[in-house]
């Protein structure tokens, strides 16, 4: 280890220099890193081709841009005091020459790092007053609140920091080890106390911890509860933290040329290996309530025709396109055929739903009573379906699941940003109860039967969480019944493990048999299926080919979120494009080849069940690029109306039109006739 005790000089040749100037850019590496993604996030998430599933976290209430204008101060303080130090006491650890010699940076250095802030900040209040009409001036003021509480906290602590009790032990043991004391503590000073610039940083790492916590236990009283600190806010504190220890470890390890990452991912790895920090959903006692078999379902309803829905995944656009287009089918029939009219809902008995199309799926199946969907009020579906849920997933990454990777035997079993979304979903009065309540109602006619389609990942096989059976042994699908047969599952549960969108939620496995037990992982049902076809044809295979089948018309809703990309060629496409290539390749069987399958299915389905006709009837969303996450903004909303009143007449609507035509005929001969 060479002497770094006699602080170099800056050399005066022009290599000599390039060579030191890089030396210090590799030292402030985090700082710099950090200040970058500072910059550059709030631009690449709005305007490039990830904006659809980044783009809305940046659209925020006016009284959330304090919390986001005090956290990105706060953030861009990061960055400079971390450098700072480097700077200021790099020359102590490393090989380089003393560039600055103030103990803390002047007040226009301070001024100058806060421009850091300004990209998020900016893009929030543009984002937010474009996207969904705030106002700028609610905004601005908000953000100004927020800017002056970054300023008091920071003054606040700069004042008092001089006066917080030293680590004395470790101090005395720095002096005692100058290989690892160098640049914290100086052998020629009696006192025990750390160098200037520690100090500092130290406490307003303490003021970032105590802005850490305390919107942490903010939110934590009102998980599942409409937004009170923005996803941004979060992703900004996880950013702050990331900075304040890459920087430390990277200040102690660099002097001994150990890589950050060593350190920085020994003890994380380490974890990993204990099962205790893995993801988990809670199961429920079994009740003795049966699944209903699917020529069983179709017998319940009493009806010679009947309507089964498919609904595709793609997050919250999914659930609200999903809701809005089944209770604007029922109001579009009421209007139609007269405002007693419930033949349209009574005659779903069957919905498979996937990803976002479950958790809309969820809210209409859950709004079912014994006249089938209710009288009034159909709009409040809609507006359940798009209440957003990101906030509580950004809450749950940045502190359980953060706390999950270093103490995991100290944290909740159940409690991550997947417990997280479920909470945020379970909205609506009977969610928490086990699926099997639902069954009773698919005994009885009034309540369709469901199907929550998601993906087993140790093998890649369906996974359906179902009031409803198919055949045992059929391959490539399993139910949780047959993984589990005395056990049963929330609704809300099924609905979230069906969304486990890659990332956003984890997967999670069933909390039988401790820790330690082989269980299963699950994840969102768009990696087998994203349209949710190929379990209801299965399903209506069996029920339509039995011999009690007494149906001999069926329809079809094909209810898909947005359109695929027909034409995606580009007439360049250099090495790097192979980098990206097998990824984008699954992506795209996850659309158009997936849809290729089912209409084949679909087909072969009509073969085999010739004596019954089986009619389908597309309602896809028209828009471009929808979102892919679990916040929709109010232009976004409005898009899903728009596009809904504009297809409400359309080629979808009047198959649904002929199909109930007889049946509202029927009706009115019998109300002619009278009693």
């Amino acid at each position: 280890m060479e002497d770094v005790s006699t602080k170099p000089s800056l050399p005066t040749t022009l290599p000599d220099r390039l060579l030191i100037y890089l030396t210090v850019l590799y030292l402030l590496r985090a700082p710099i890193l950090t200040g970058a993604f500072l910059v550059a996030f709030p631009f690449f998430a709005t305007y490039s081709g990830v904006s659809p599933l980044l783009a809305n976290i940046f659209d925020i209430r006016p009284i959330g841009m304090m919390v986001v204008s005090l956290t990105a101060f706060m953030a861009a303080w990061t960055v400079m005091t971390t450098g700072w130090v480097v700077l200021l006491h790099g020359a102590d650890r490393f090989p380089i020459p003393q560039l600055v010699t103030s103990d803390s940076p002047s007040k226009l250095q301070v001024f100058l790092f806060s421009l850091a802030a300004v990209p998020v900040v900016t893009v929030s209040i543009t984002y937010s007053v474009r996207e969904s009409g705030r106002s700028f001036w609610a905004m601005l003021g908000w953000s100004v609140a927020g800017c002056i509480a970054a300023f008091l906290l920071r003054l606040l602590r700069k004042t008092k920091h001089s006066k917080a009790p030293s680590p004395v032990g470790l101090i005395y043991w720095l002096r005692e080890h100058p290989e690892c004391g160098a640049g914290y503590v100086s052998p020629k000073v009696e006192e025990l106390k750390l160098l200037p610039g520690h100090s500092l940083a130290f406490s307003l790492l303490l003021t970032s911890l105590f802005v850490y916590l305390g919107v942490g236990l903010a939110k934590y009283v009102r998980l599942g509860h409409q937004p009170l600190i923005p996803t941004v806010a979060y992703l900004l504190l996880l950013v702050t933290l990331i900075c304040w220890g890459t920087s430390g470890l990277a200040f102690f390890f660099d002097r001994f040329r150990v890589p950050v990452l060593i350190p920085l991912l020994a003890v994380p790895t380490l974890i990993s290996l204990f099962p205790q920090s893995d993801h988990y959903y809670r199961l429920v006692s079994k009740t003795p309530i049966e699944a209903v078999h699917p020529v069983a379902v179709l017998q319940a309803g009493n009806r010679s025709s009947v309507i089964v829905v498919a609904a595709n995944g793609g997050g919250i656009q999914s659930a609200a396109w999903t809701a809005r287009v089944i209770t604007g089918l029922e109001e579009r029939c009421r209007l139609e055929f007269g405002k007693g009219f419930r033949e349209f809902g009574c005659s779903i008995r069957m919905i498979s739903s996937v990803s976002g199309g479950s958790v809309g799926a969820m809210y209409v199946v859950g709004a079912y009573g014994p006249d089938g969907l209710p009288t009034d009020n159909l709009a409040e579906l809609v507006k359940l379906a798009e209440l957003p849920s990101l906030d509580d997933i950004a809450w749950g990454l940045v502190y359980p699941d953060l706390g999950r990777v270093f103490f995991p035997f100290f944290w909740s079993t159940y409690m991550d940003r997947g417990q997280a979304l479920e909470r945020a979903l379970n909205r609506q009065k009977g969610l928490s109860e086990a699926l099997s309540a639902w069954t009773e109602g698919v005994r009885s006619g009034w309540r369709p039967a469901i199907m929550f389609n998601a993906t087993i990942a140790d093998t890649g096989e369906r996974l359906l969480f179902t009031n409803t059976t198919l055949t045992s042994g059929r391959r490539g699908v399993k139910t949780l019944q047959q993984l589990y047969p005395e056990s049963d599952i929330q609704i809300a549960t099924a609905s979230r493990l069906s969304a486990t969108f890659p990332y956003v939620a984890p997967a999670a496995r069933a909390d039988l048999g401790g820790p330690w037990a082989k269980q299963y992982h699950v994840v969102d049902g768009g990696y087998y299926d994203n349209y949710g076809m190929s379990s209801l044809i299965a399903w209506l295979d069996e029920a339509l080919q039995s011999t009690e089948n007494p149906v001999r018309q069926v329809l079809i809703l094909e209810i898909r979120g947005a359109p695929f990309s027909k034409d995606a060629l580009k007439s360049q496409r250099g090495w790097m494009y192979q980098t990206i290539v097998p990824l984008a390749a699954m992506l795209n069987v996850r659309t158009a080849g997936q849809l290729s399958h089912n209409e084949e299915e679909l087909r072969l389905l009509r073969r085999a069940v010739g004596s019954v006709s089986v009619e389908s009837a597309v309602f896809q969303f028209p828009g471009e690029d929808p979102p892919l996450g679990w916040h929709l903004t109010e232009h976004q909303k409005k898009e899903i109306d728009i596009a809904w009143d504009r297809m409400r007449d359309g080629p979808g609507w009047a198959k649904v039109r002929a199909f109930l035509s007889t049946k509202a005929a029927a009706r009115s001969r019998e109300a002619a006739q009278g009693p």
